[in-house]
C-alpha cells in the first residue's frame, strides 16, 4: 500500500484527503491494483480546534481506506480458495 496523499484543504469548505493505491500479488500475478481517494469535510468547530479537527477527520479516513483494502483483499483471496465452479 502506498499512501500518495494525506493532507489537510484549506479554502471555503475546508476538508481532509487521502489517496492511496495498492497491489494484491504473489511473484507472478498481480490479482488486484486499485488506486482511490476519500474526501470528507472538516468537522465544524472553533479557529482553536482545527488542528485537532484534522487529525480526527485524517485518522477517520485511514480506517476507511484500511478497512476498503482489507474487504477487496478478503474478497480477492475468498474468490480465490474458491477456486472454478
Amino acid at each position: 500500500m502506498d499512501l500518495i496523499e494525506f493532507e489537510e484543504v484549506r479554502g471555503a469548505e475546508p476538508r481532509v484527503r487521502l489517496r492511496v493505491s495498492f497491489a494484491l500479488h504473489d511473484e507472478r500475478t498481480v490479482f488486484r491494483e486499485r488506486s482511490f481517494a476519500i474526501e470528507r469535510p472538516l468537522a465544524s468547530g472553533p479557529e482553536s480546534s482545527v488542528p485537532e479537527r484534522v487529525a480526527a477527520g485524517l485518522g477517520d479516513a485511514l480506517k476507511e481506506a484500511v478497512t476498503r483494502i482489507a474487504d477487496e483483499v478478503v474478497a480477492e483471496l475468498t474468490t480465490k480458495n474458491q477456486g472454478p465452479t
